[in-house]
């Protein structure tokens, strides 16, 4: 029997609830300050590709859009990240991270730390929205719906145990708890919720909820791998950190 609506409403968003990223041990062990100066920073590193991949994956899709309310609604996506007027953007706040952690930003923002596994990883994500059909690649786009949980964990987490942490390096994640961020869920909740109401047929359903399955497993997220982290670091950390932390 075909679910109902609102079945089909909750069953999306408990696969967020047991599957996203948030549920990985690294960010446990990261809220929880047991991580080395050096697994912090080639986290930094790391999710810098995927923040820099997000603009690049919207675009992708806007291009494929003929409706232009929903190009200008998803165009807000791009500035989140690229930055608009007096808003410099998520790209820019993260590279703020990175200056806190004791990263030359020059470094981050050449990409040339990034472990293979997590280009992979991003890339996949990014050709899956450029190629797939628009419903799964809006689907697969609305996950972050499931983010201000590890936004307020990552920001209450950081503040106790690293001596980094103040308002200036924590900026990115408090701007996605702000109202300018509140604002932009609603979009997307309304991106979901009229996705929700196209997806009539069984078949559908299936489609989308292997969607969001795609980008929160953890095969589909640069997630670091907390153990072995010091060793790979030991042959970049001279090159990654800034002249006055080296």
């Amino acid at each position: 029997m075909t679910a109902s609506r609102e079945e089909f409403e909750a069953r999306l968003r408990q696969i967020g609830a047991d599957r996203y990223h948030d549920k990985h041990p690294f960010h446990h062990m990261l809220h929880g300050g047991e991580c080395s100066p050096a697994q912090v920073r080639a986290w930094v590193i790391n999710r810098f590709y995927y923040q820099a991949s997000i603009p690049m994956k919207d675009a992708a899709f806007m291009s494929r859009v003929d409706d232009p309310a929903l190009r200008r609604a998803w165009r807000s996506r791009i500035e989140d990240h690229d930055g608009h007027g007096e808003n410099e953007g998520g790209i820019e706040r993260w590279l703020r991270l990175a200056d806190a952690v004791g990263l030359d930003r020059d470094y981050v923002a050449s990409k040339a730390g990034v472990l293979p596994a997590t280009k992979f990883a991003v890339d996949a994500y990014v050709r899956f929205v450029r190629e797939k059909p628009l419903l799964e690649a809006v689907a697969a786009s609305l996950t972050e719906l499931f983010a201000p949980k590890i936004h307020a964990d990552r920001i209450k987490g950081l503040l106790a145990n690293y001596d980094f942490a103040d308002d200036r390096s924590m900026s990115y994640f408090k701007r996605r708890r702000t109202s300018n961020g509140f604002s932009r869920s609603r979009i997307i909740s309304s991106a979901c919720a009229g996705l929700i109401t196209r997806c009539c047929g069984a078949g559908n359903r299936c489609r989308w909820t292997t969607c969001w399955i795609f980008p929160t497993s953890s095969s589909a997220r640069p997630v670091i791998p907390a153990r072995p982290l010091t060793r790979f670091w030991n042959g970049r950390a001279d090159r990654a950190t800034s002249p006055q932390q080296s």
